[in-house]
């Protein structure tokens, strides 16, 4: 899991502490839309009072996001997903999720790069290395900020 997600995870369930708020796991989909979207059904069956999901990645998503607008769970249940790609993008803009976090792979990989450059040269290297994310949403998403930090499709 990456070390973004894990913070969030961890932030998640200390915030869920709070009275009235149940905190029901993490569910792995290992990457998969078929799986994510049995995972957000199979949790709607047995809380139907259900109020969020965090989803992890592009494929957690977009497979989320289809079983919470096939059960007609929309702005009912609160979803915010890890990623910024044309698909979570457009569920945004769909009102599916609320909530997008984009990290900044241009920067991830600058400092990727640099600490590879270090390793050849036989210089120190740092062995984590925080990155930045950035909250998108139905608000900002058409800023020309936020729009250089969305995934493109192709180049």
């Amino acid at each position: 899991m990456c070390h973004s997600c894990s913070v969030l995870r961890n932030g998640s369930r200390r915030r869920s502490r709070r009275p009235g708020i149940t905190y029901l796991g993490v569910q792995y989909s290992h990457n998969d839309v078929g799986e994510a979207s049995k995972i957000v059904n199979a949790a709607l069956a047995k809380d139907p009072d259900l109020a969020g999901v965090f989803a992890t990645n592009l494929n957690s998503a977009t497979g989320a996001g289809s079983a919470l607008q096939q059960a007609g769970k929309l702005g009912q249940v609160k979803m915010v997903g890890f990623d910024a790609g044309p698909a979570q993008v457009k569920q945004l803009k769909d009102g599916v999720v609320q909530a997008l976090i984009a990290q900044l792979p241009g920067d991830i990989g600058a400092k990727g790069v640099g600490q590879a450059v270090a390793a050849v040269k036989g210089q120190q290297v740092t062995p984590s290395i925080p990155t930045d994310a950035t909250i998108v949403t139905a608000q900002n998403v058409d800023q020309p900020e936020v729009q250089k930090i969305l995934y493109k499709a192709g180049c």
